[in-house]
């Protein structure tokens, strides 16, 4: 049986990004008073980046948190997450080690971005 209220989807890395190379899963789950809430958008696996929390993947955007509107459409959250993929913001993190890591040792972050790119995110 389908539920409408749980999605699957695939993004793929923006060209030119540091994440370019890859396929990046989220499990988009509405709540029951949606549009009023927000879905919450959860990498699966979970992704290493600044704005995506280590501990659950959840992604932390303002669109789907303090700035959510019911007005707001799905495709517009999905290009705010590849804007997320090209553009990381250590200044917004939900993982302040890997935002220090991103802002401070630049070569080290891509290694490790590379390396999971490679184990998770290639298809």
């Amino acid at each position: 049986e389908q539920n409408i209220s749980q999605w699957k989807v695939a993004i793929t890395g923006p060209p030119g990004s540091l994440y370019e190379k890859g396929i990046y899963h989220l499990d988009v789950t509405f709540p029951p008073d949606y549009p009023y809430k927000p879905p919450s958008c959860v990498f699966n696996p979970i992704l290493y980046h600044p704005s995506v929390s280590q501990e659950d993947g959840i992604a932390c955007l303002p669109v789907i948190s303090d700035k959510w509107s019911p007005t707001v459409k799905m495709p517009n959250v999905f290009e705010q997450i590849r804007e997320m993929l090209a553009n990381p913001d250590p200044s917004h993190a939900a993982a302040p080690s890997i935002a220090q890591e991103y802002a401070e040792q630049r070569e080290t972050f891509v290694n490790k971005l590379n390396e999971w790119i490679q184990k998770n995110a290639m298809q």
